[in-house]
């Protein structure tokens, strides 16, 4: 069974209830799904899948860019 990864970044919250409905889709698939804010994500090798959301009012928001810098090499072999 996949375990799926939705990390995100907020501002007003609206992309945390973006991330959890996301999840719920996911997860009805049969798939294990954890949501955590960018901060929080650690390590991302134990997960088959990787999503990524963050507000994007004025560009590519800061967090997320450094999320991907950060995690580029381990993104490269997760879809």
């Amino acid at each position: 069974m996949g375990k799926i990864l939705i990390a995100y970044a907020t501002l007003s919250g609206s992309t945390t209830e973006i991330a959890q409905e996301i999840a719920k889709e996911i997860s009805q698939g049969g798939l294990q799904v954890d949501v955590l804010p960018l901060s929080q994500v650690k390590d991302i090798g134990s997960y088959t899948g990787v999503v990524v959301g963050a507000p994007m009012i004025m560009g590519w928001h800061r967090s997320a860019l450094g999320f991907l810098h950060k995690h580029r090499r381990a993104l490269q072999g997760v879809p």
